[in-house]
């Protein structure tokens, strides 16, 4: 049996101690943890800015297109509803498309 494969001197190298590879380990699972905790920020994020979304498009639709609160829609009001709907998504694509462009133009000068 060779004398070096259950020497003590294996393991004088901190980076090969079972402490060490406990220590590596569990830095590990703090970074894996941390980025399942970020994912999970970013979807509560994105899910809050589509109810933020839904609530000022229906704020807006409501004040520009409902005449009279009734329990069905008139045809105009309804038209009313999509139209205004199409024309703020429009605008928002329109903003991010500038602002991604102008970012892009800007990352190709630094």
């Amino acid at each position: 049996m060779d004398d070096q494969t259950f020497s003590s001197s294996n393991f004088s190298d901190a980076s090969n101690s079972p402490a060490s590879y406990a220590d590596n380990s569990n830095k590990r699972m703090t970074q894996l943890n941390q980025a399942a905790v970020e994912q999970l920020v970013a979807q509560e994020q994105a899910r809050q800015a589509q109810m933020a979304f839904l609530a000022k498009m229906t704020e807006i639709a409501f004040e520009k297109c409902i005449t009279k609160p009734d329990t069905t829609l008139s045809s105009k009001e309804s038209e009313c509803i999509a139209a205004t709907l199409h024309k703020y998504v429009d605008a928002q694509k329109f903003v991010v498309g500038r602002y991604s462009r102008q970012q892009q133009a800007q990352q190709s000068l630094n």
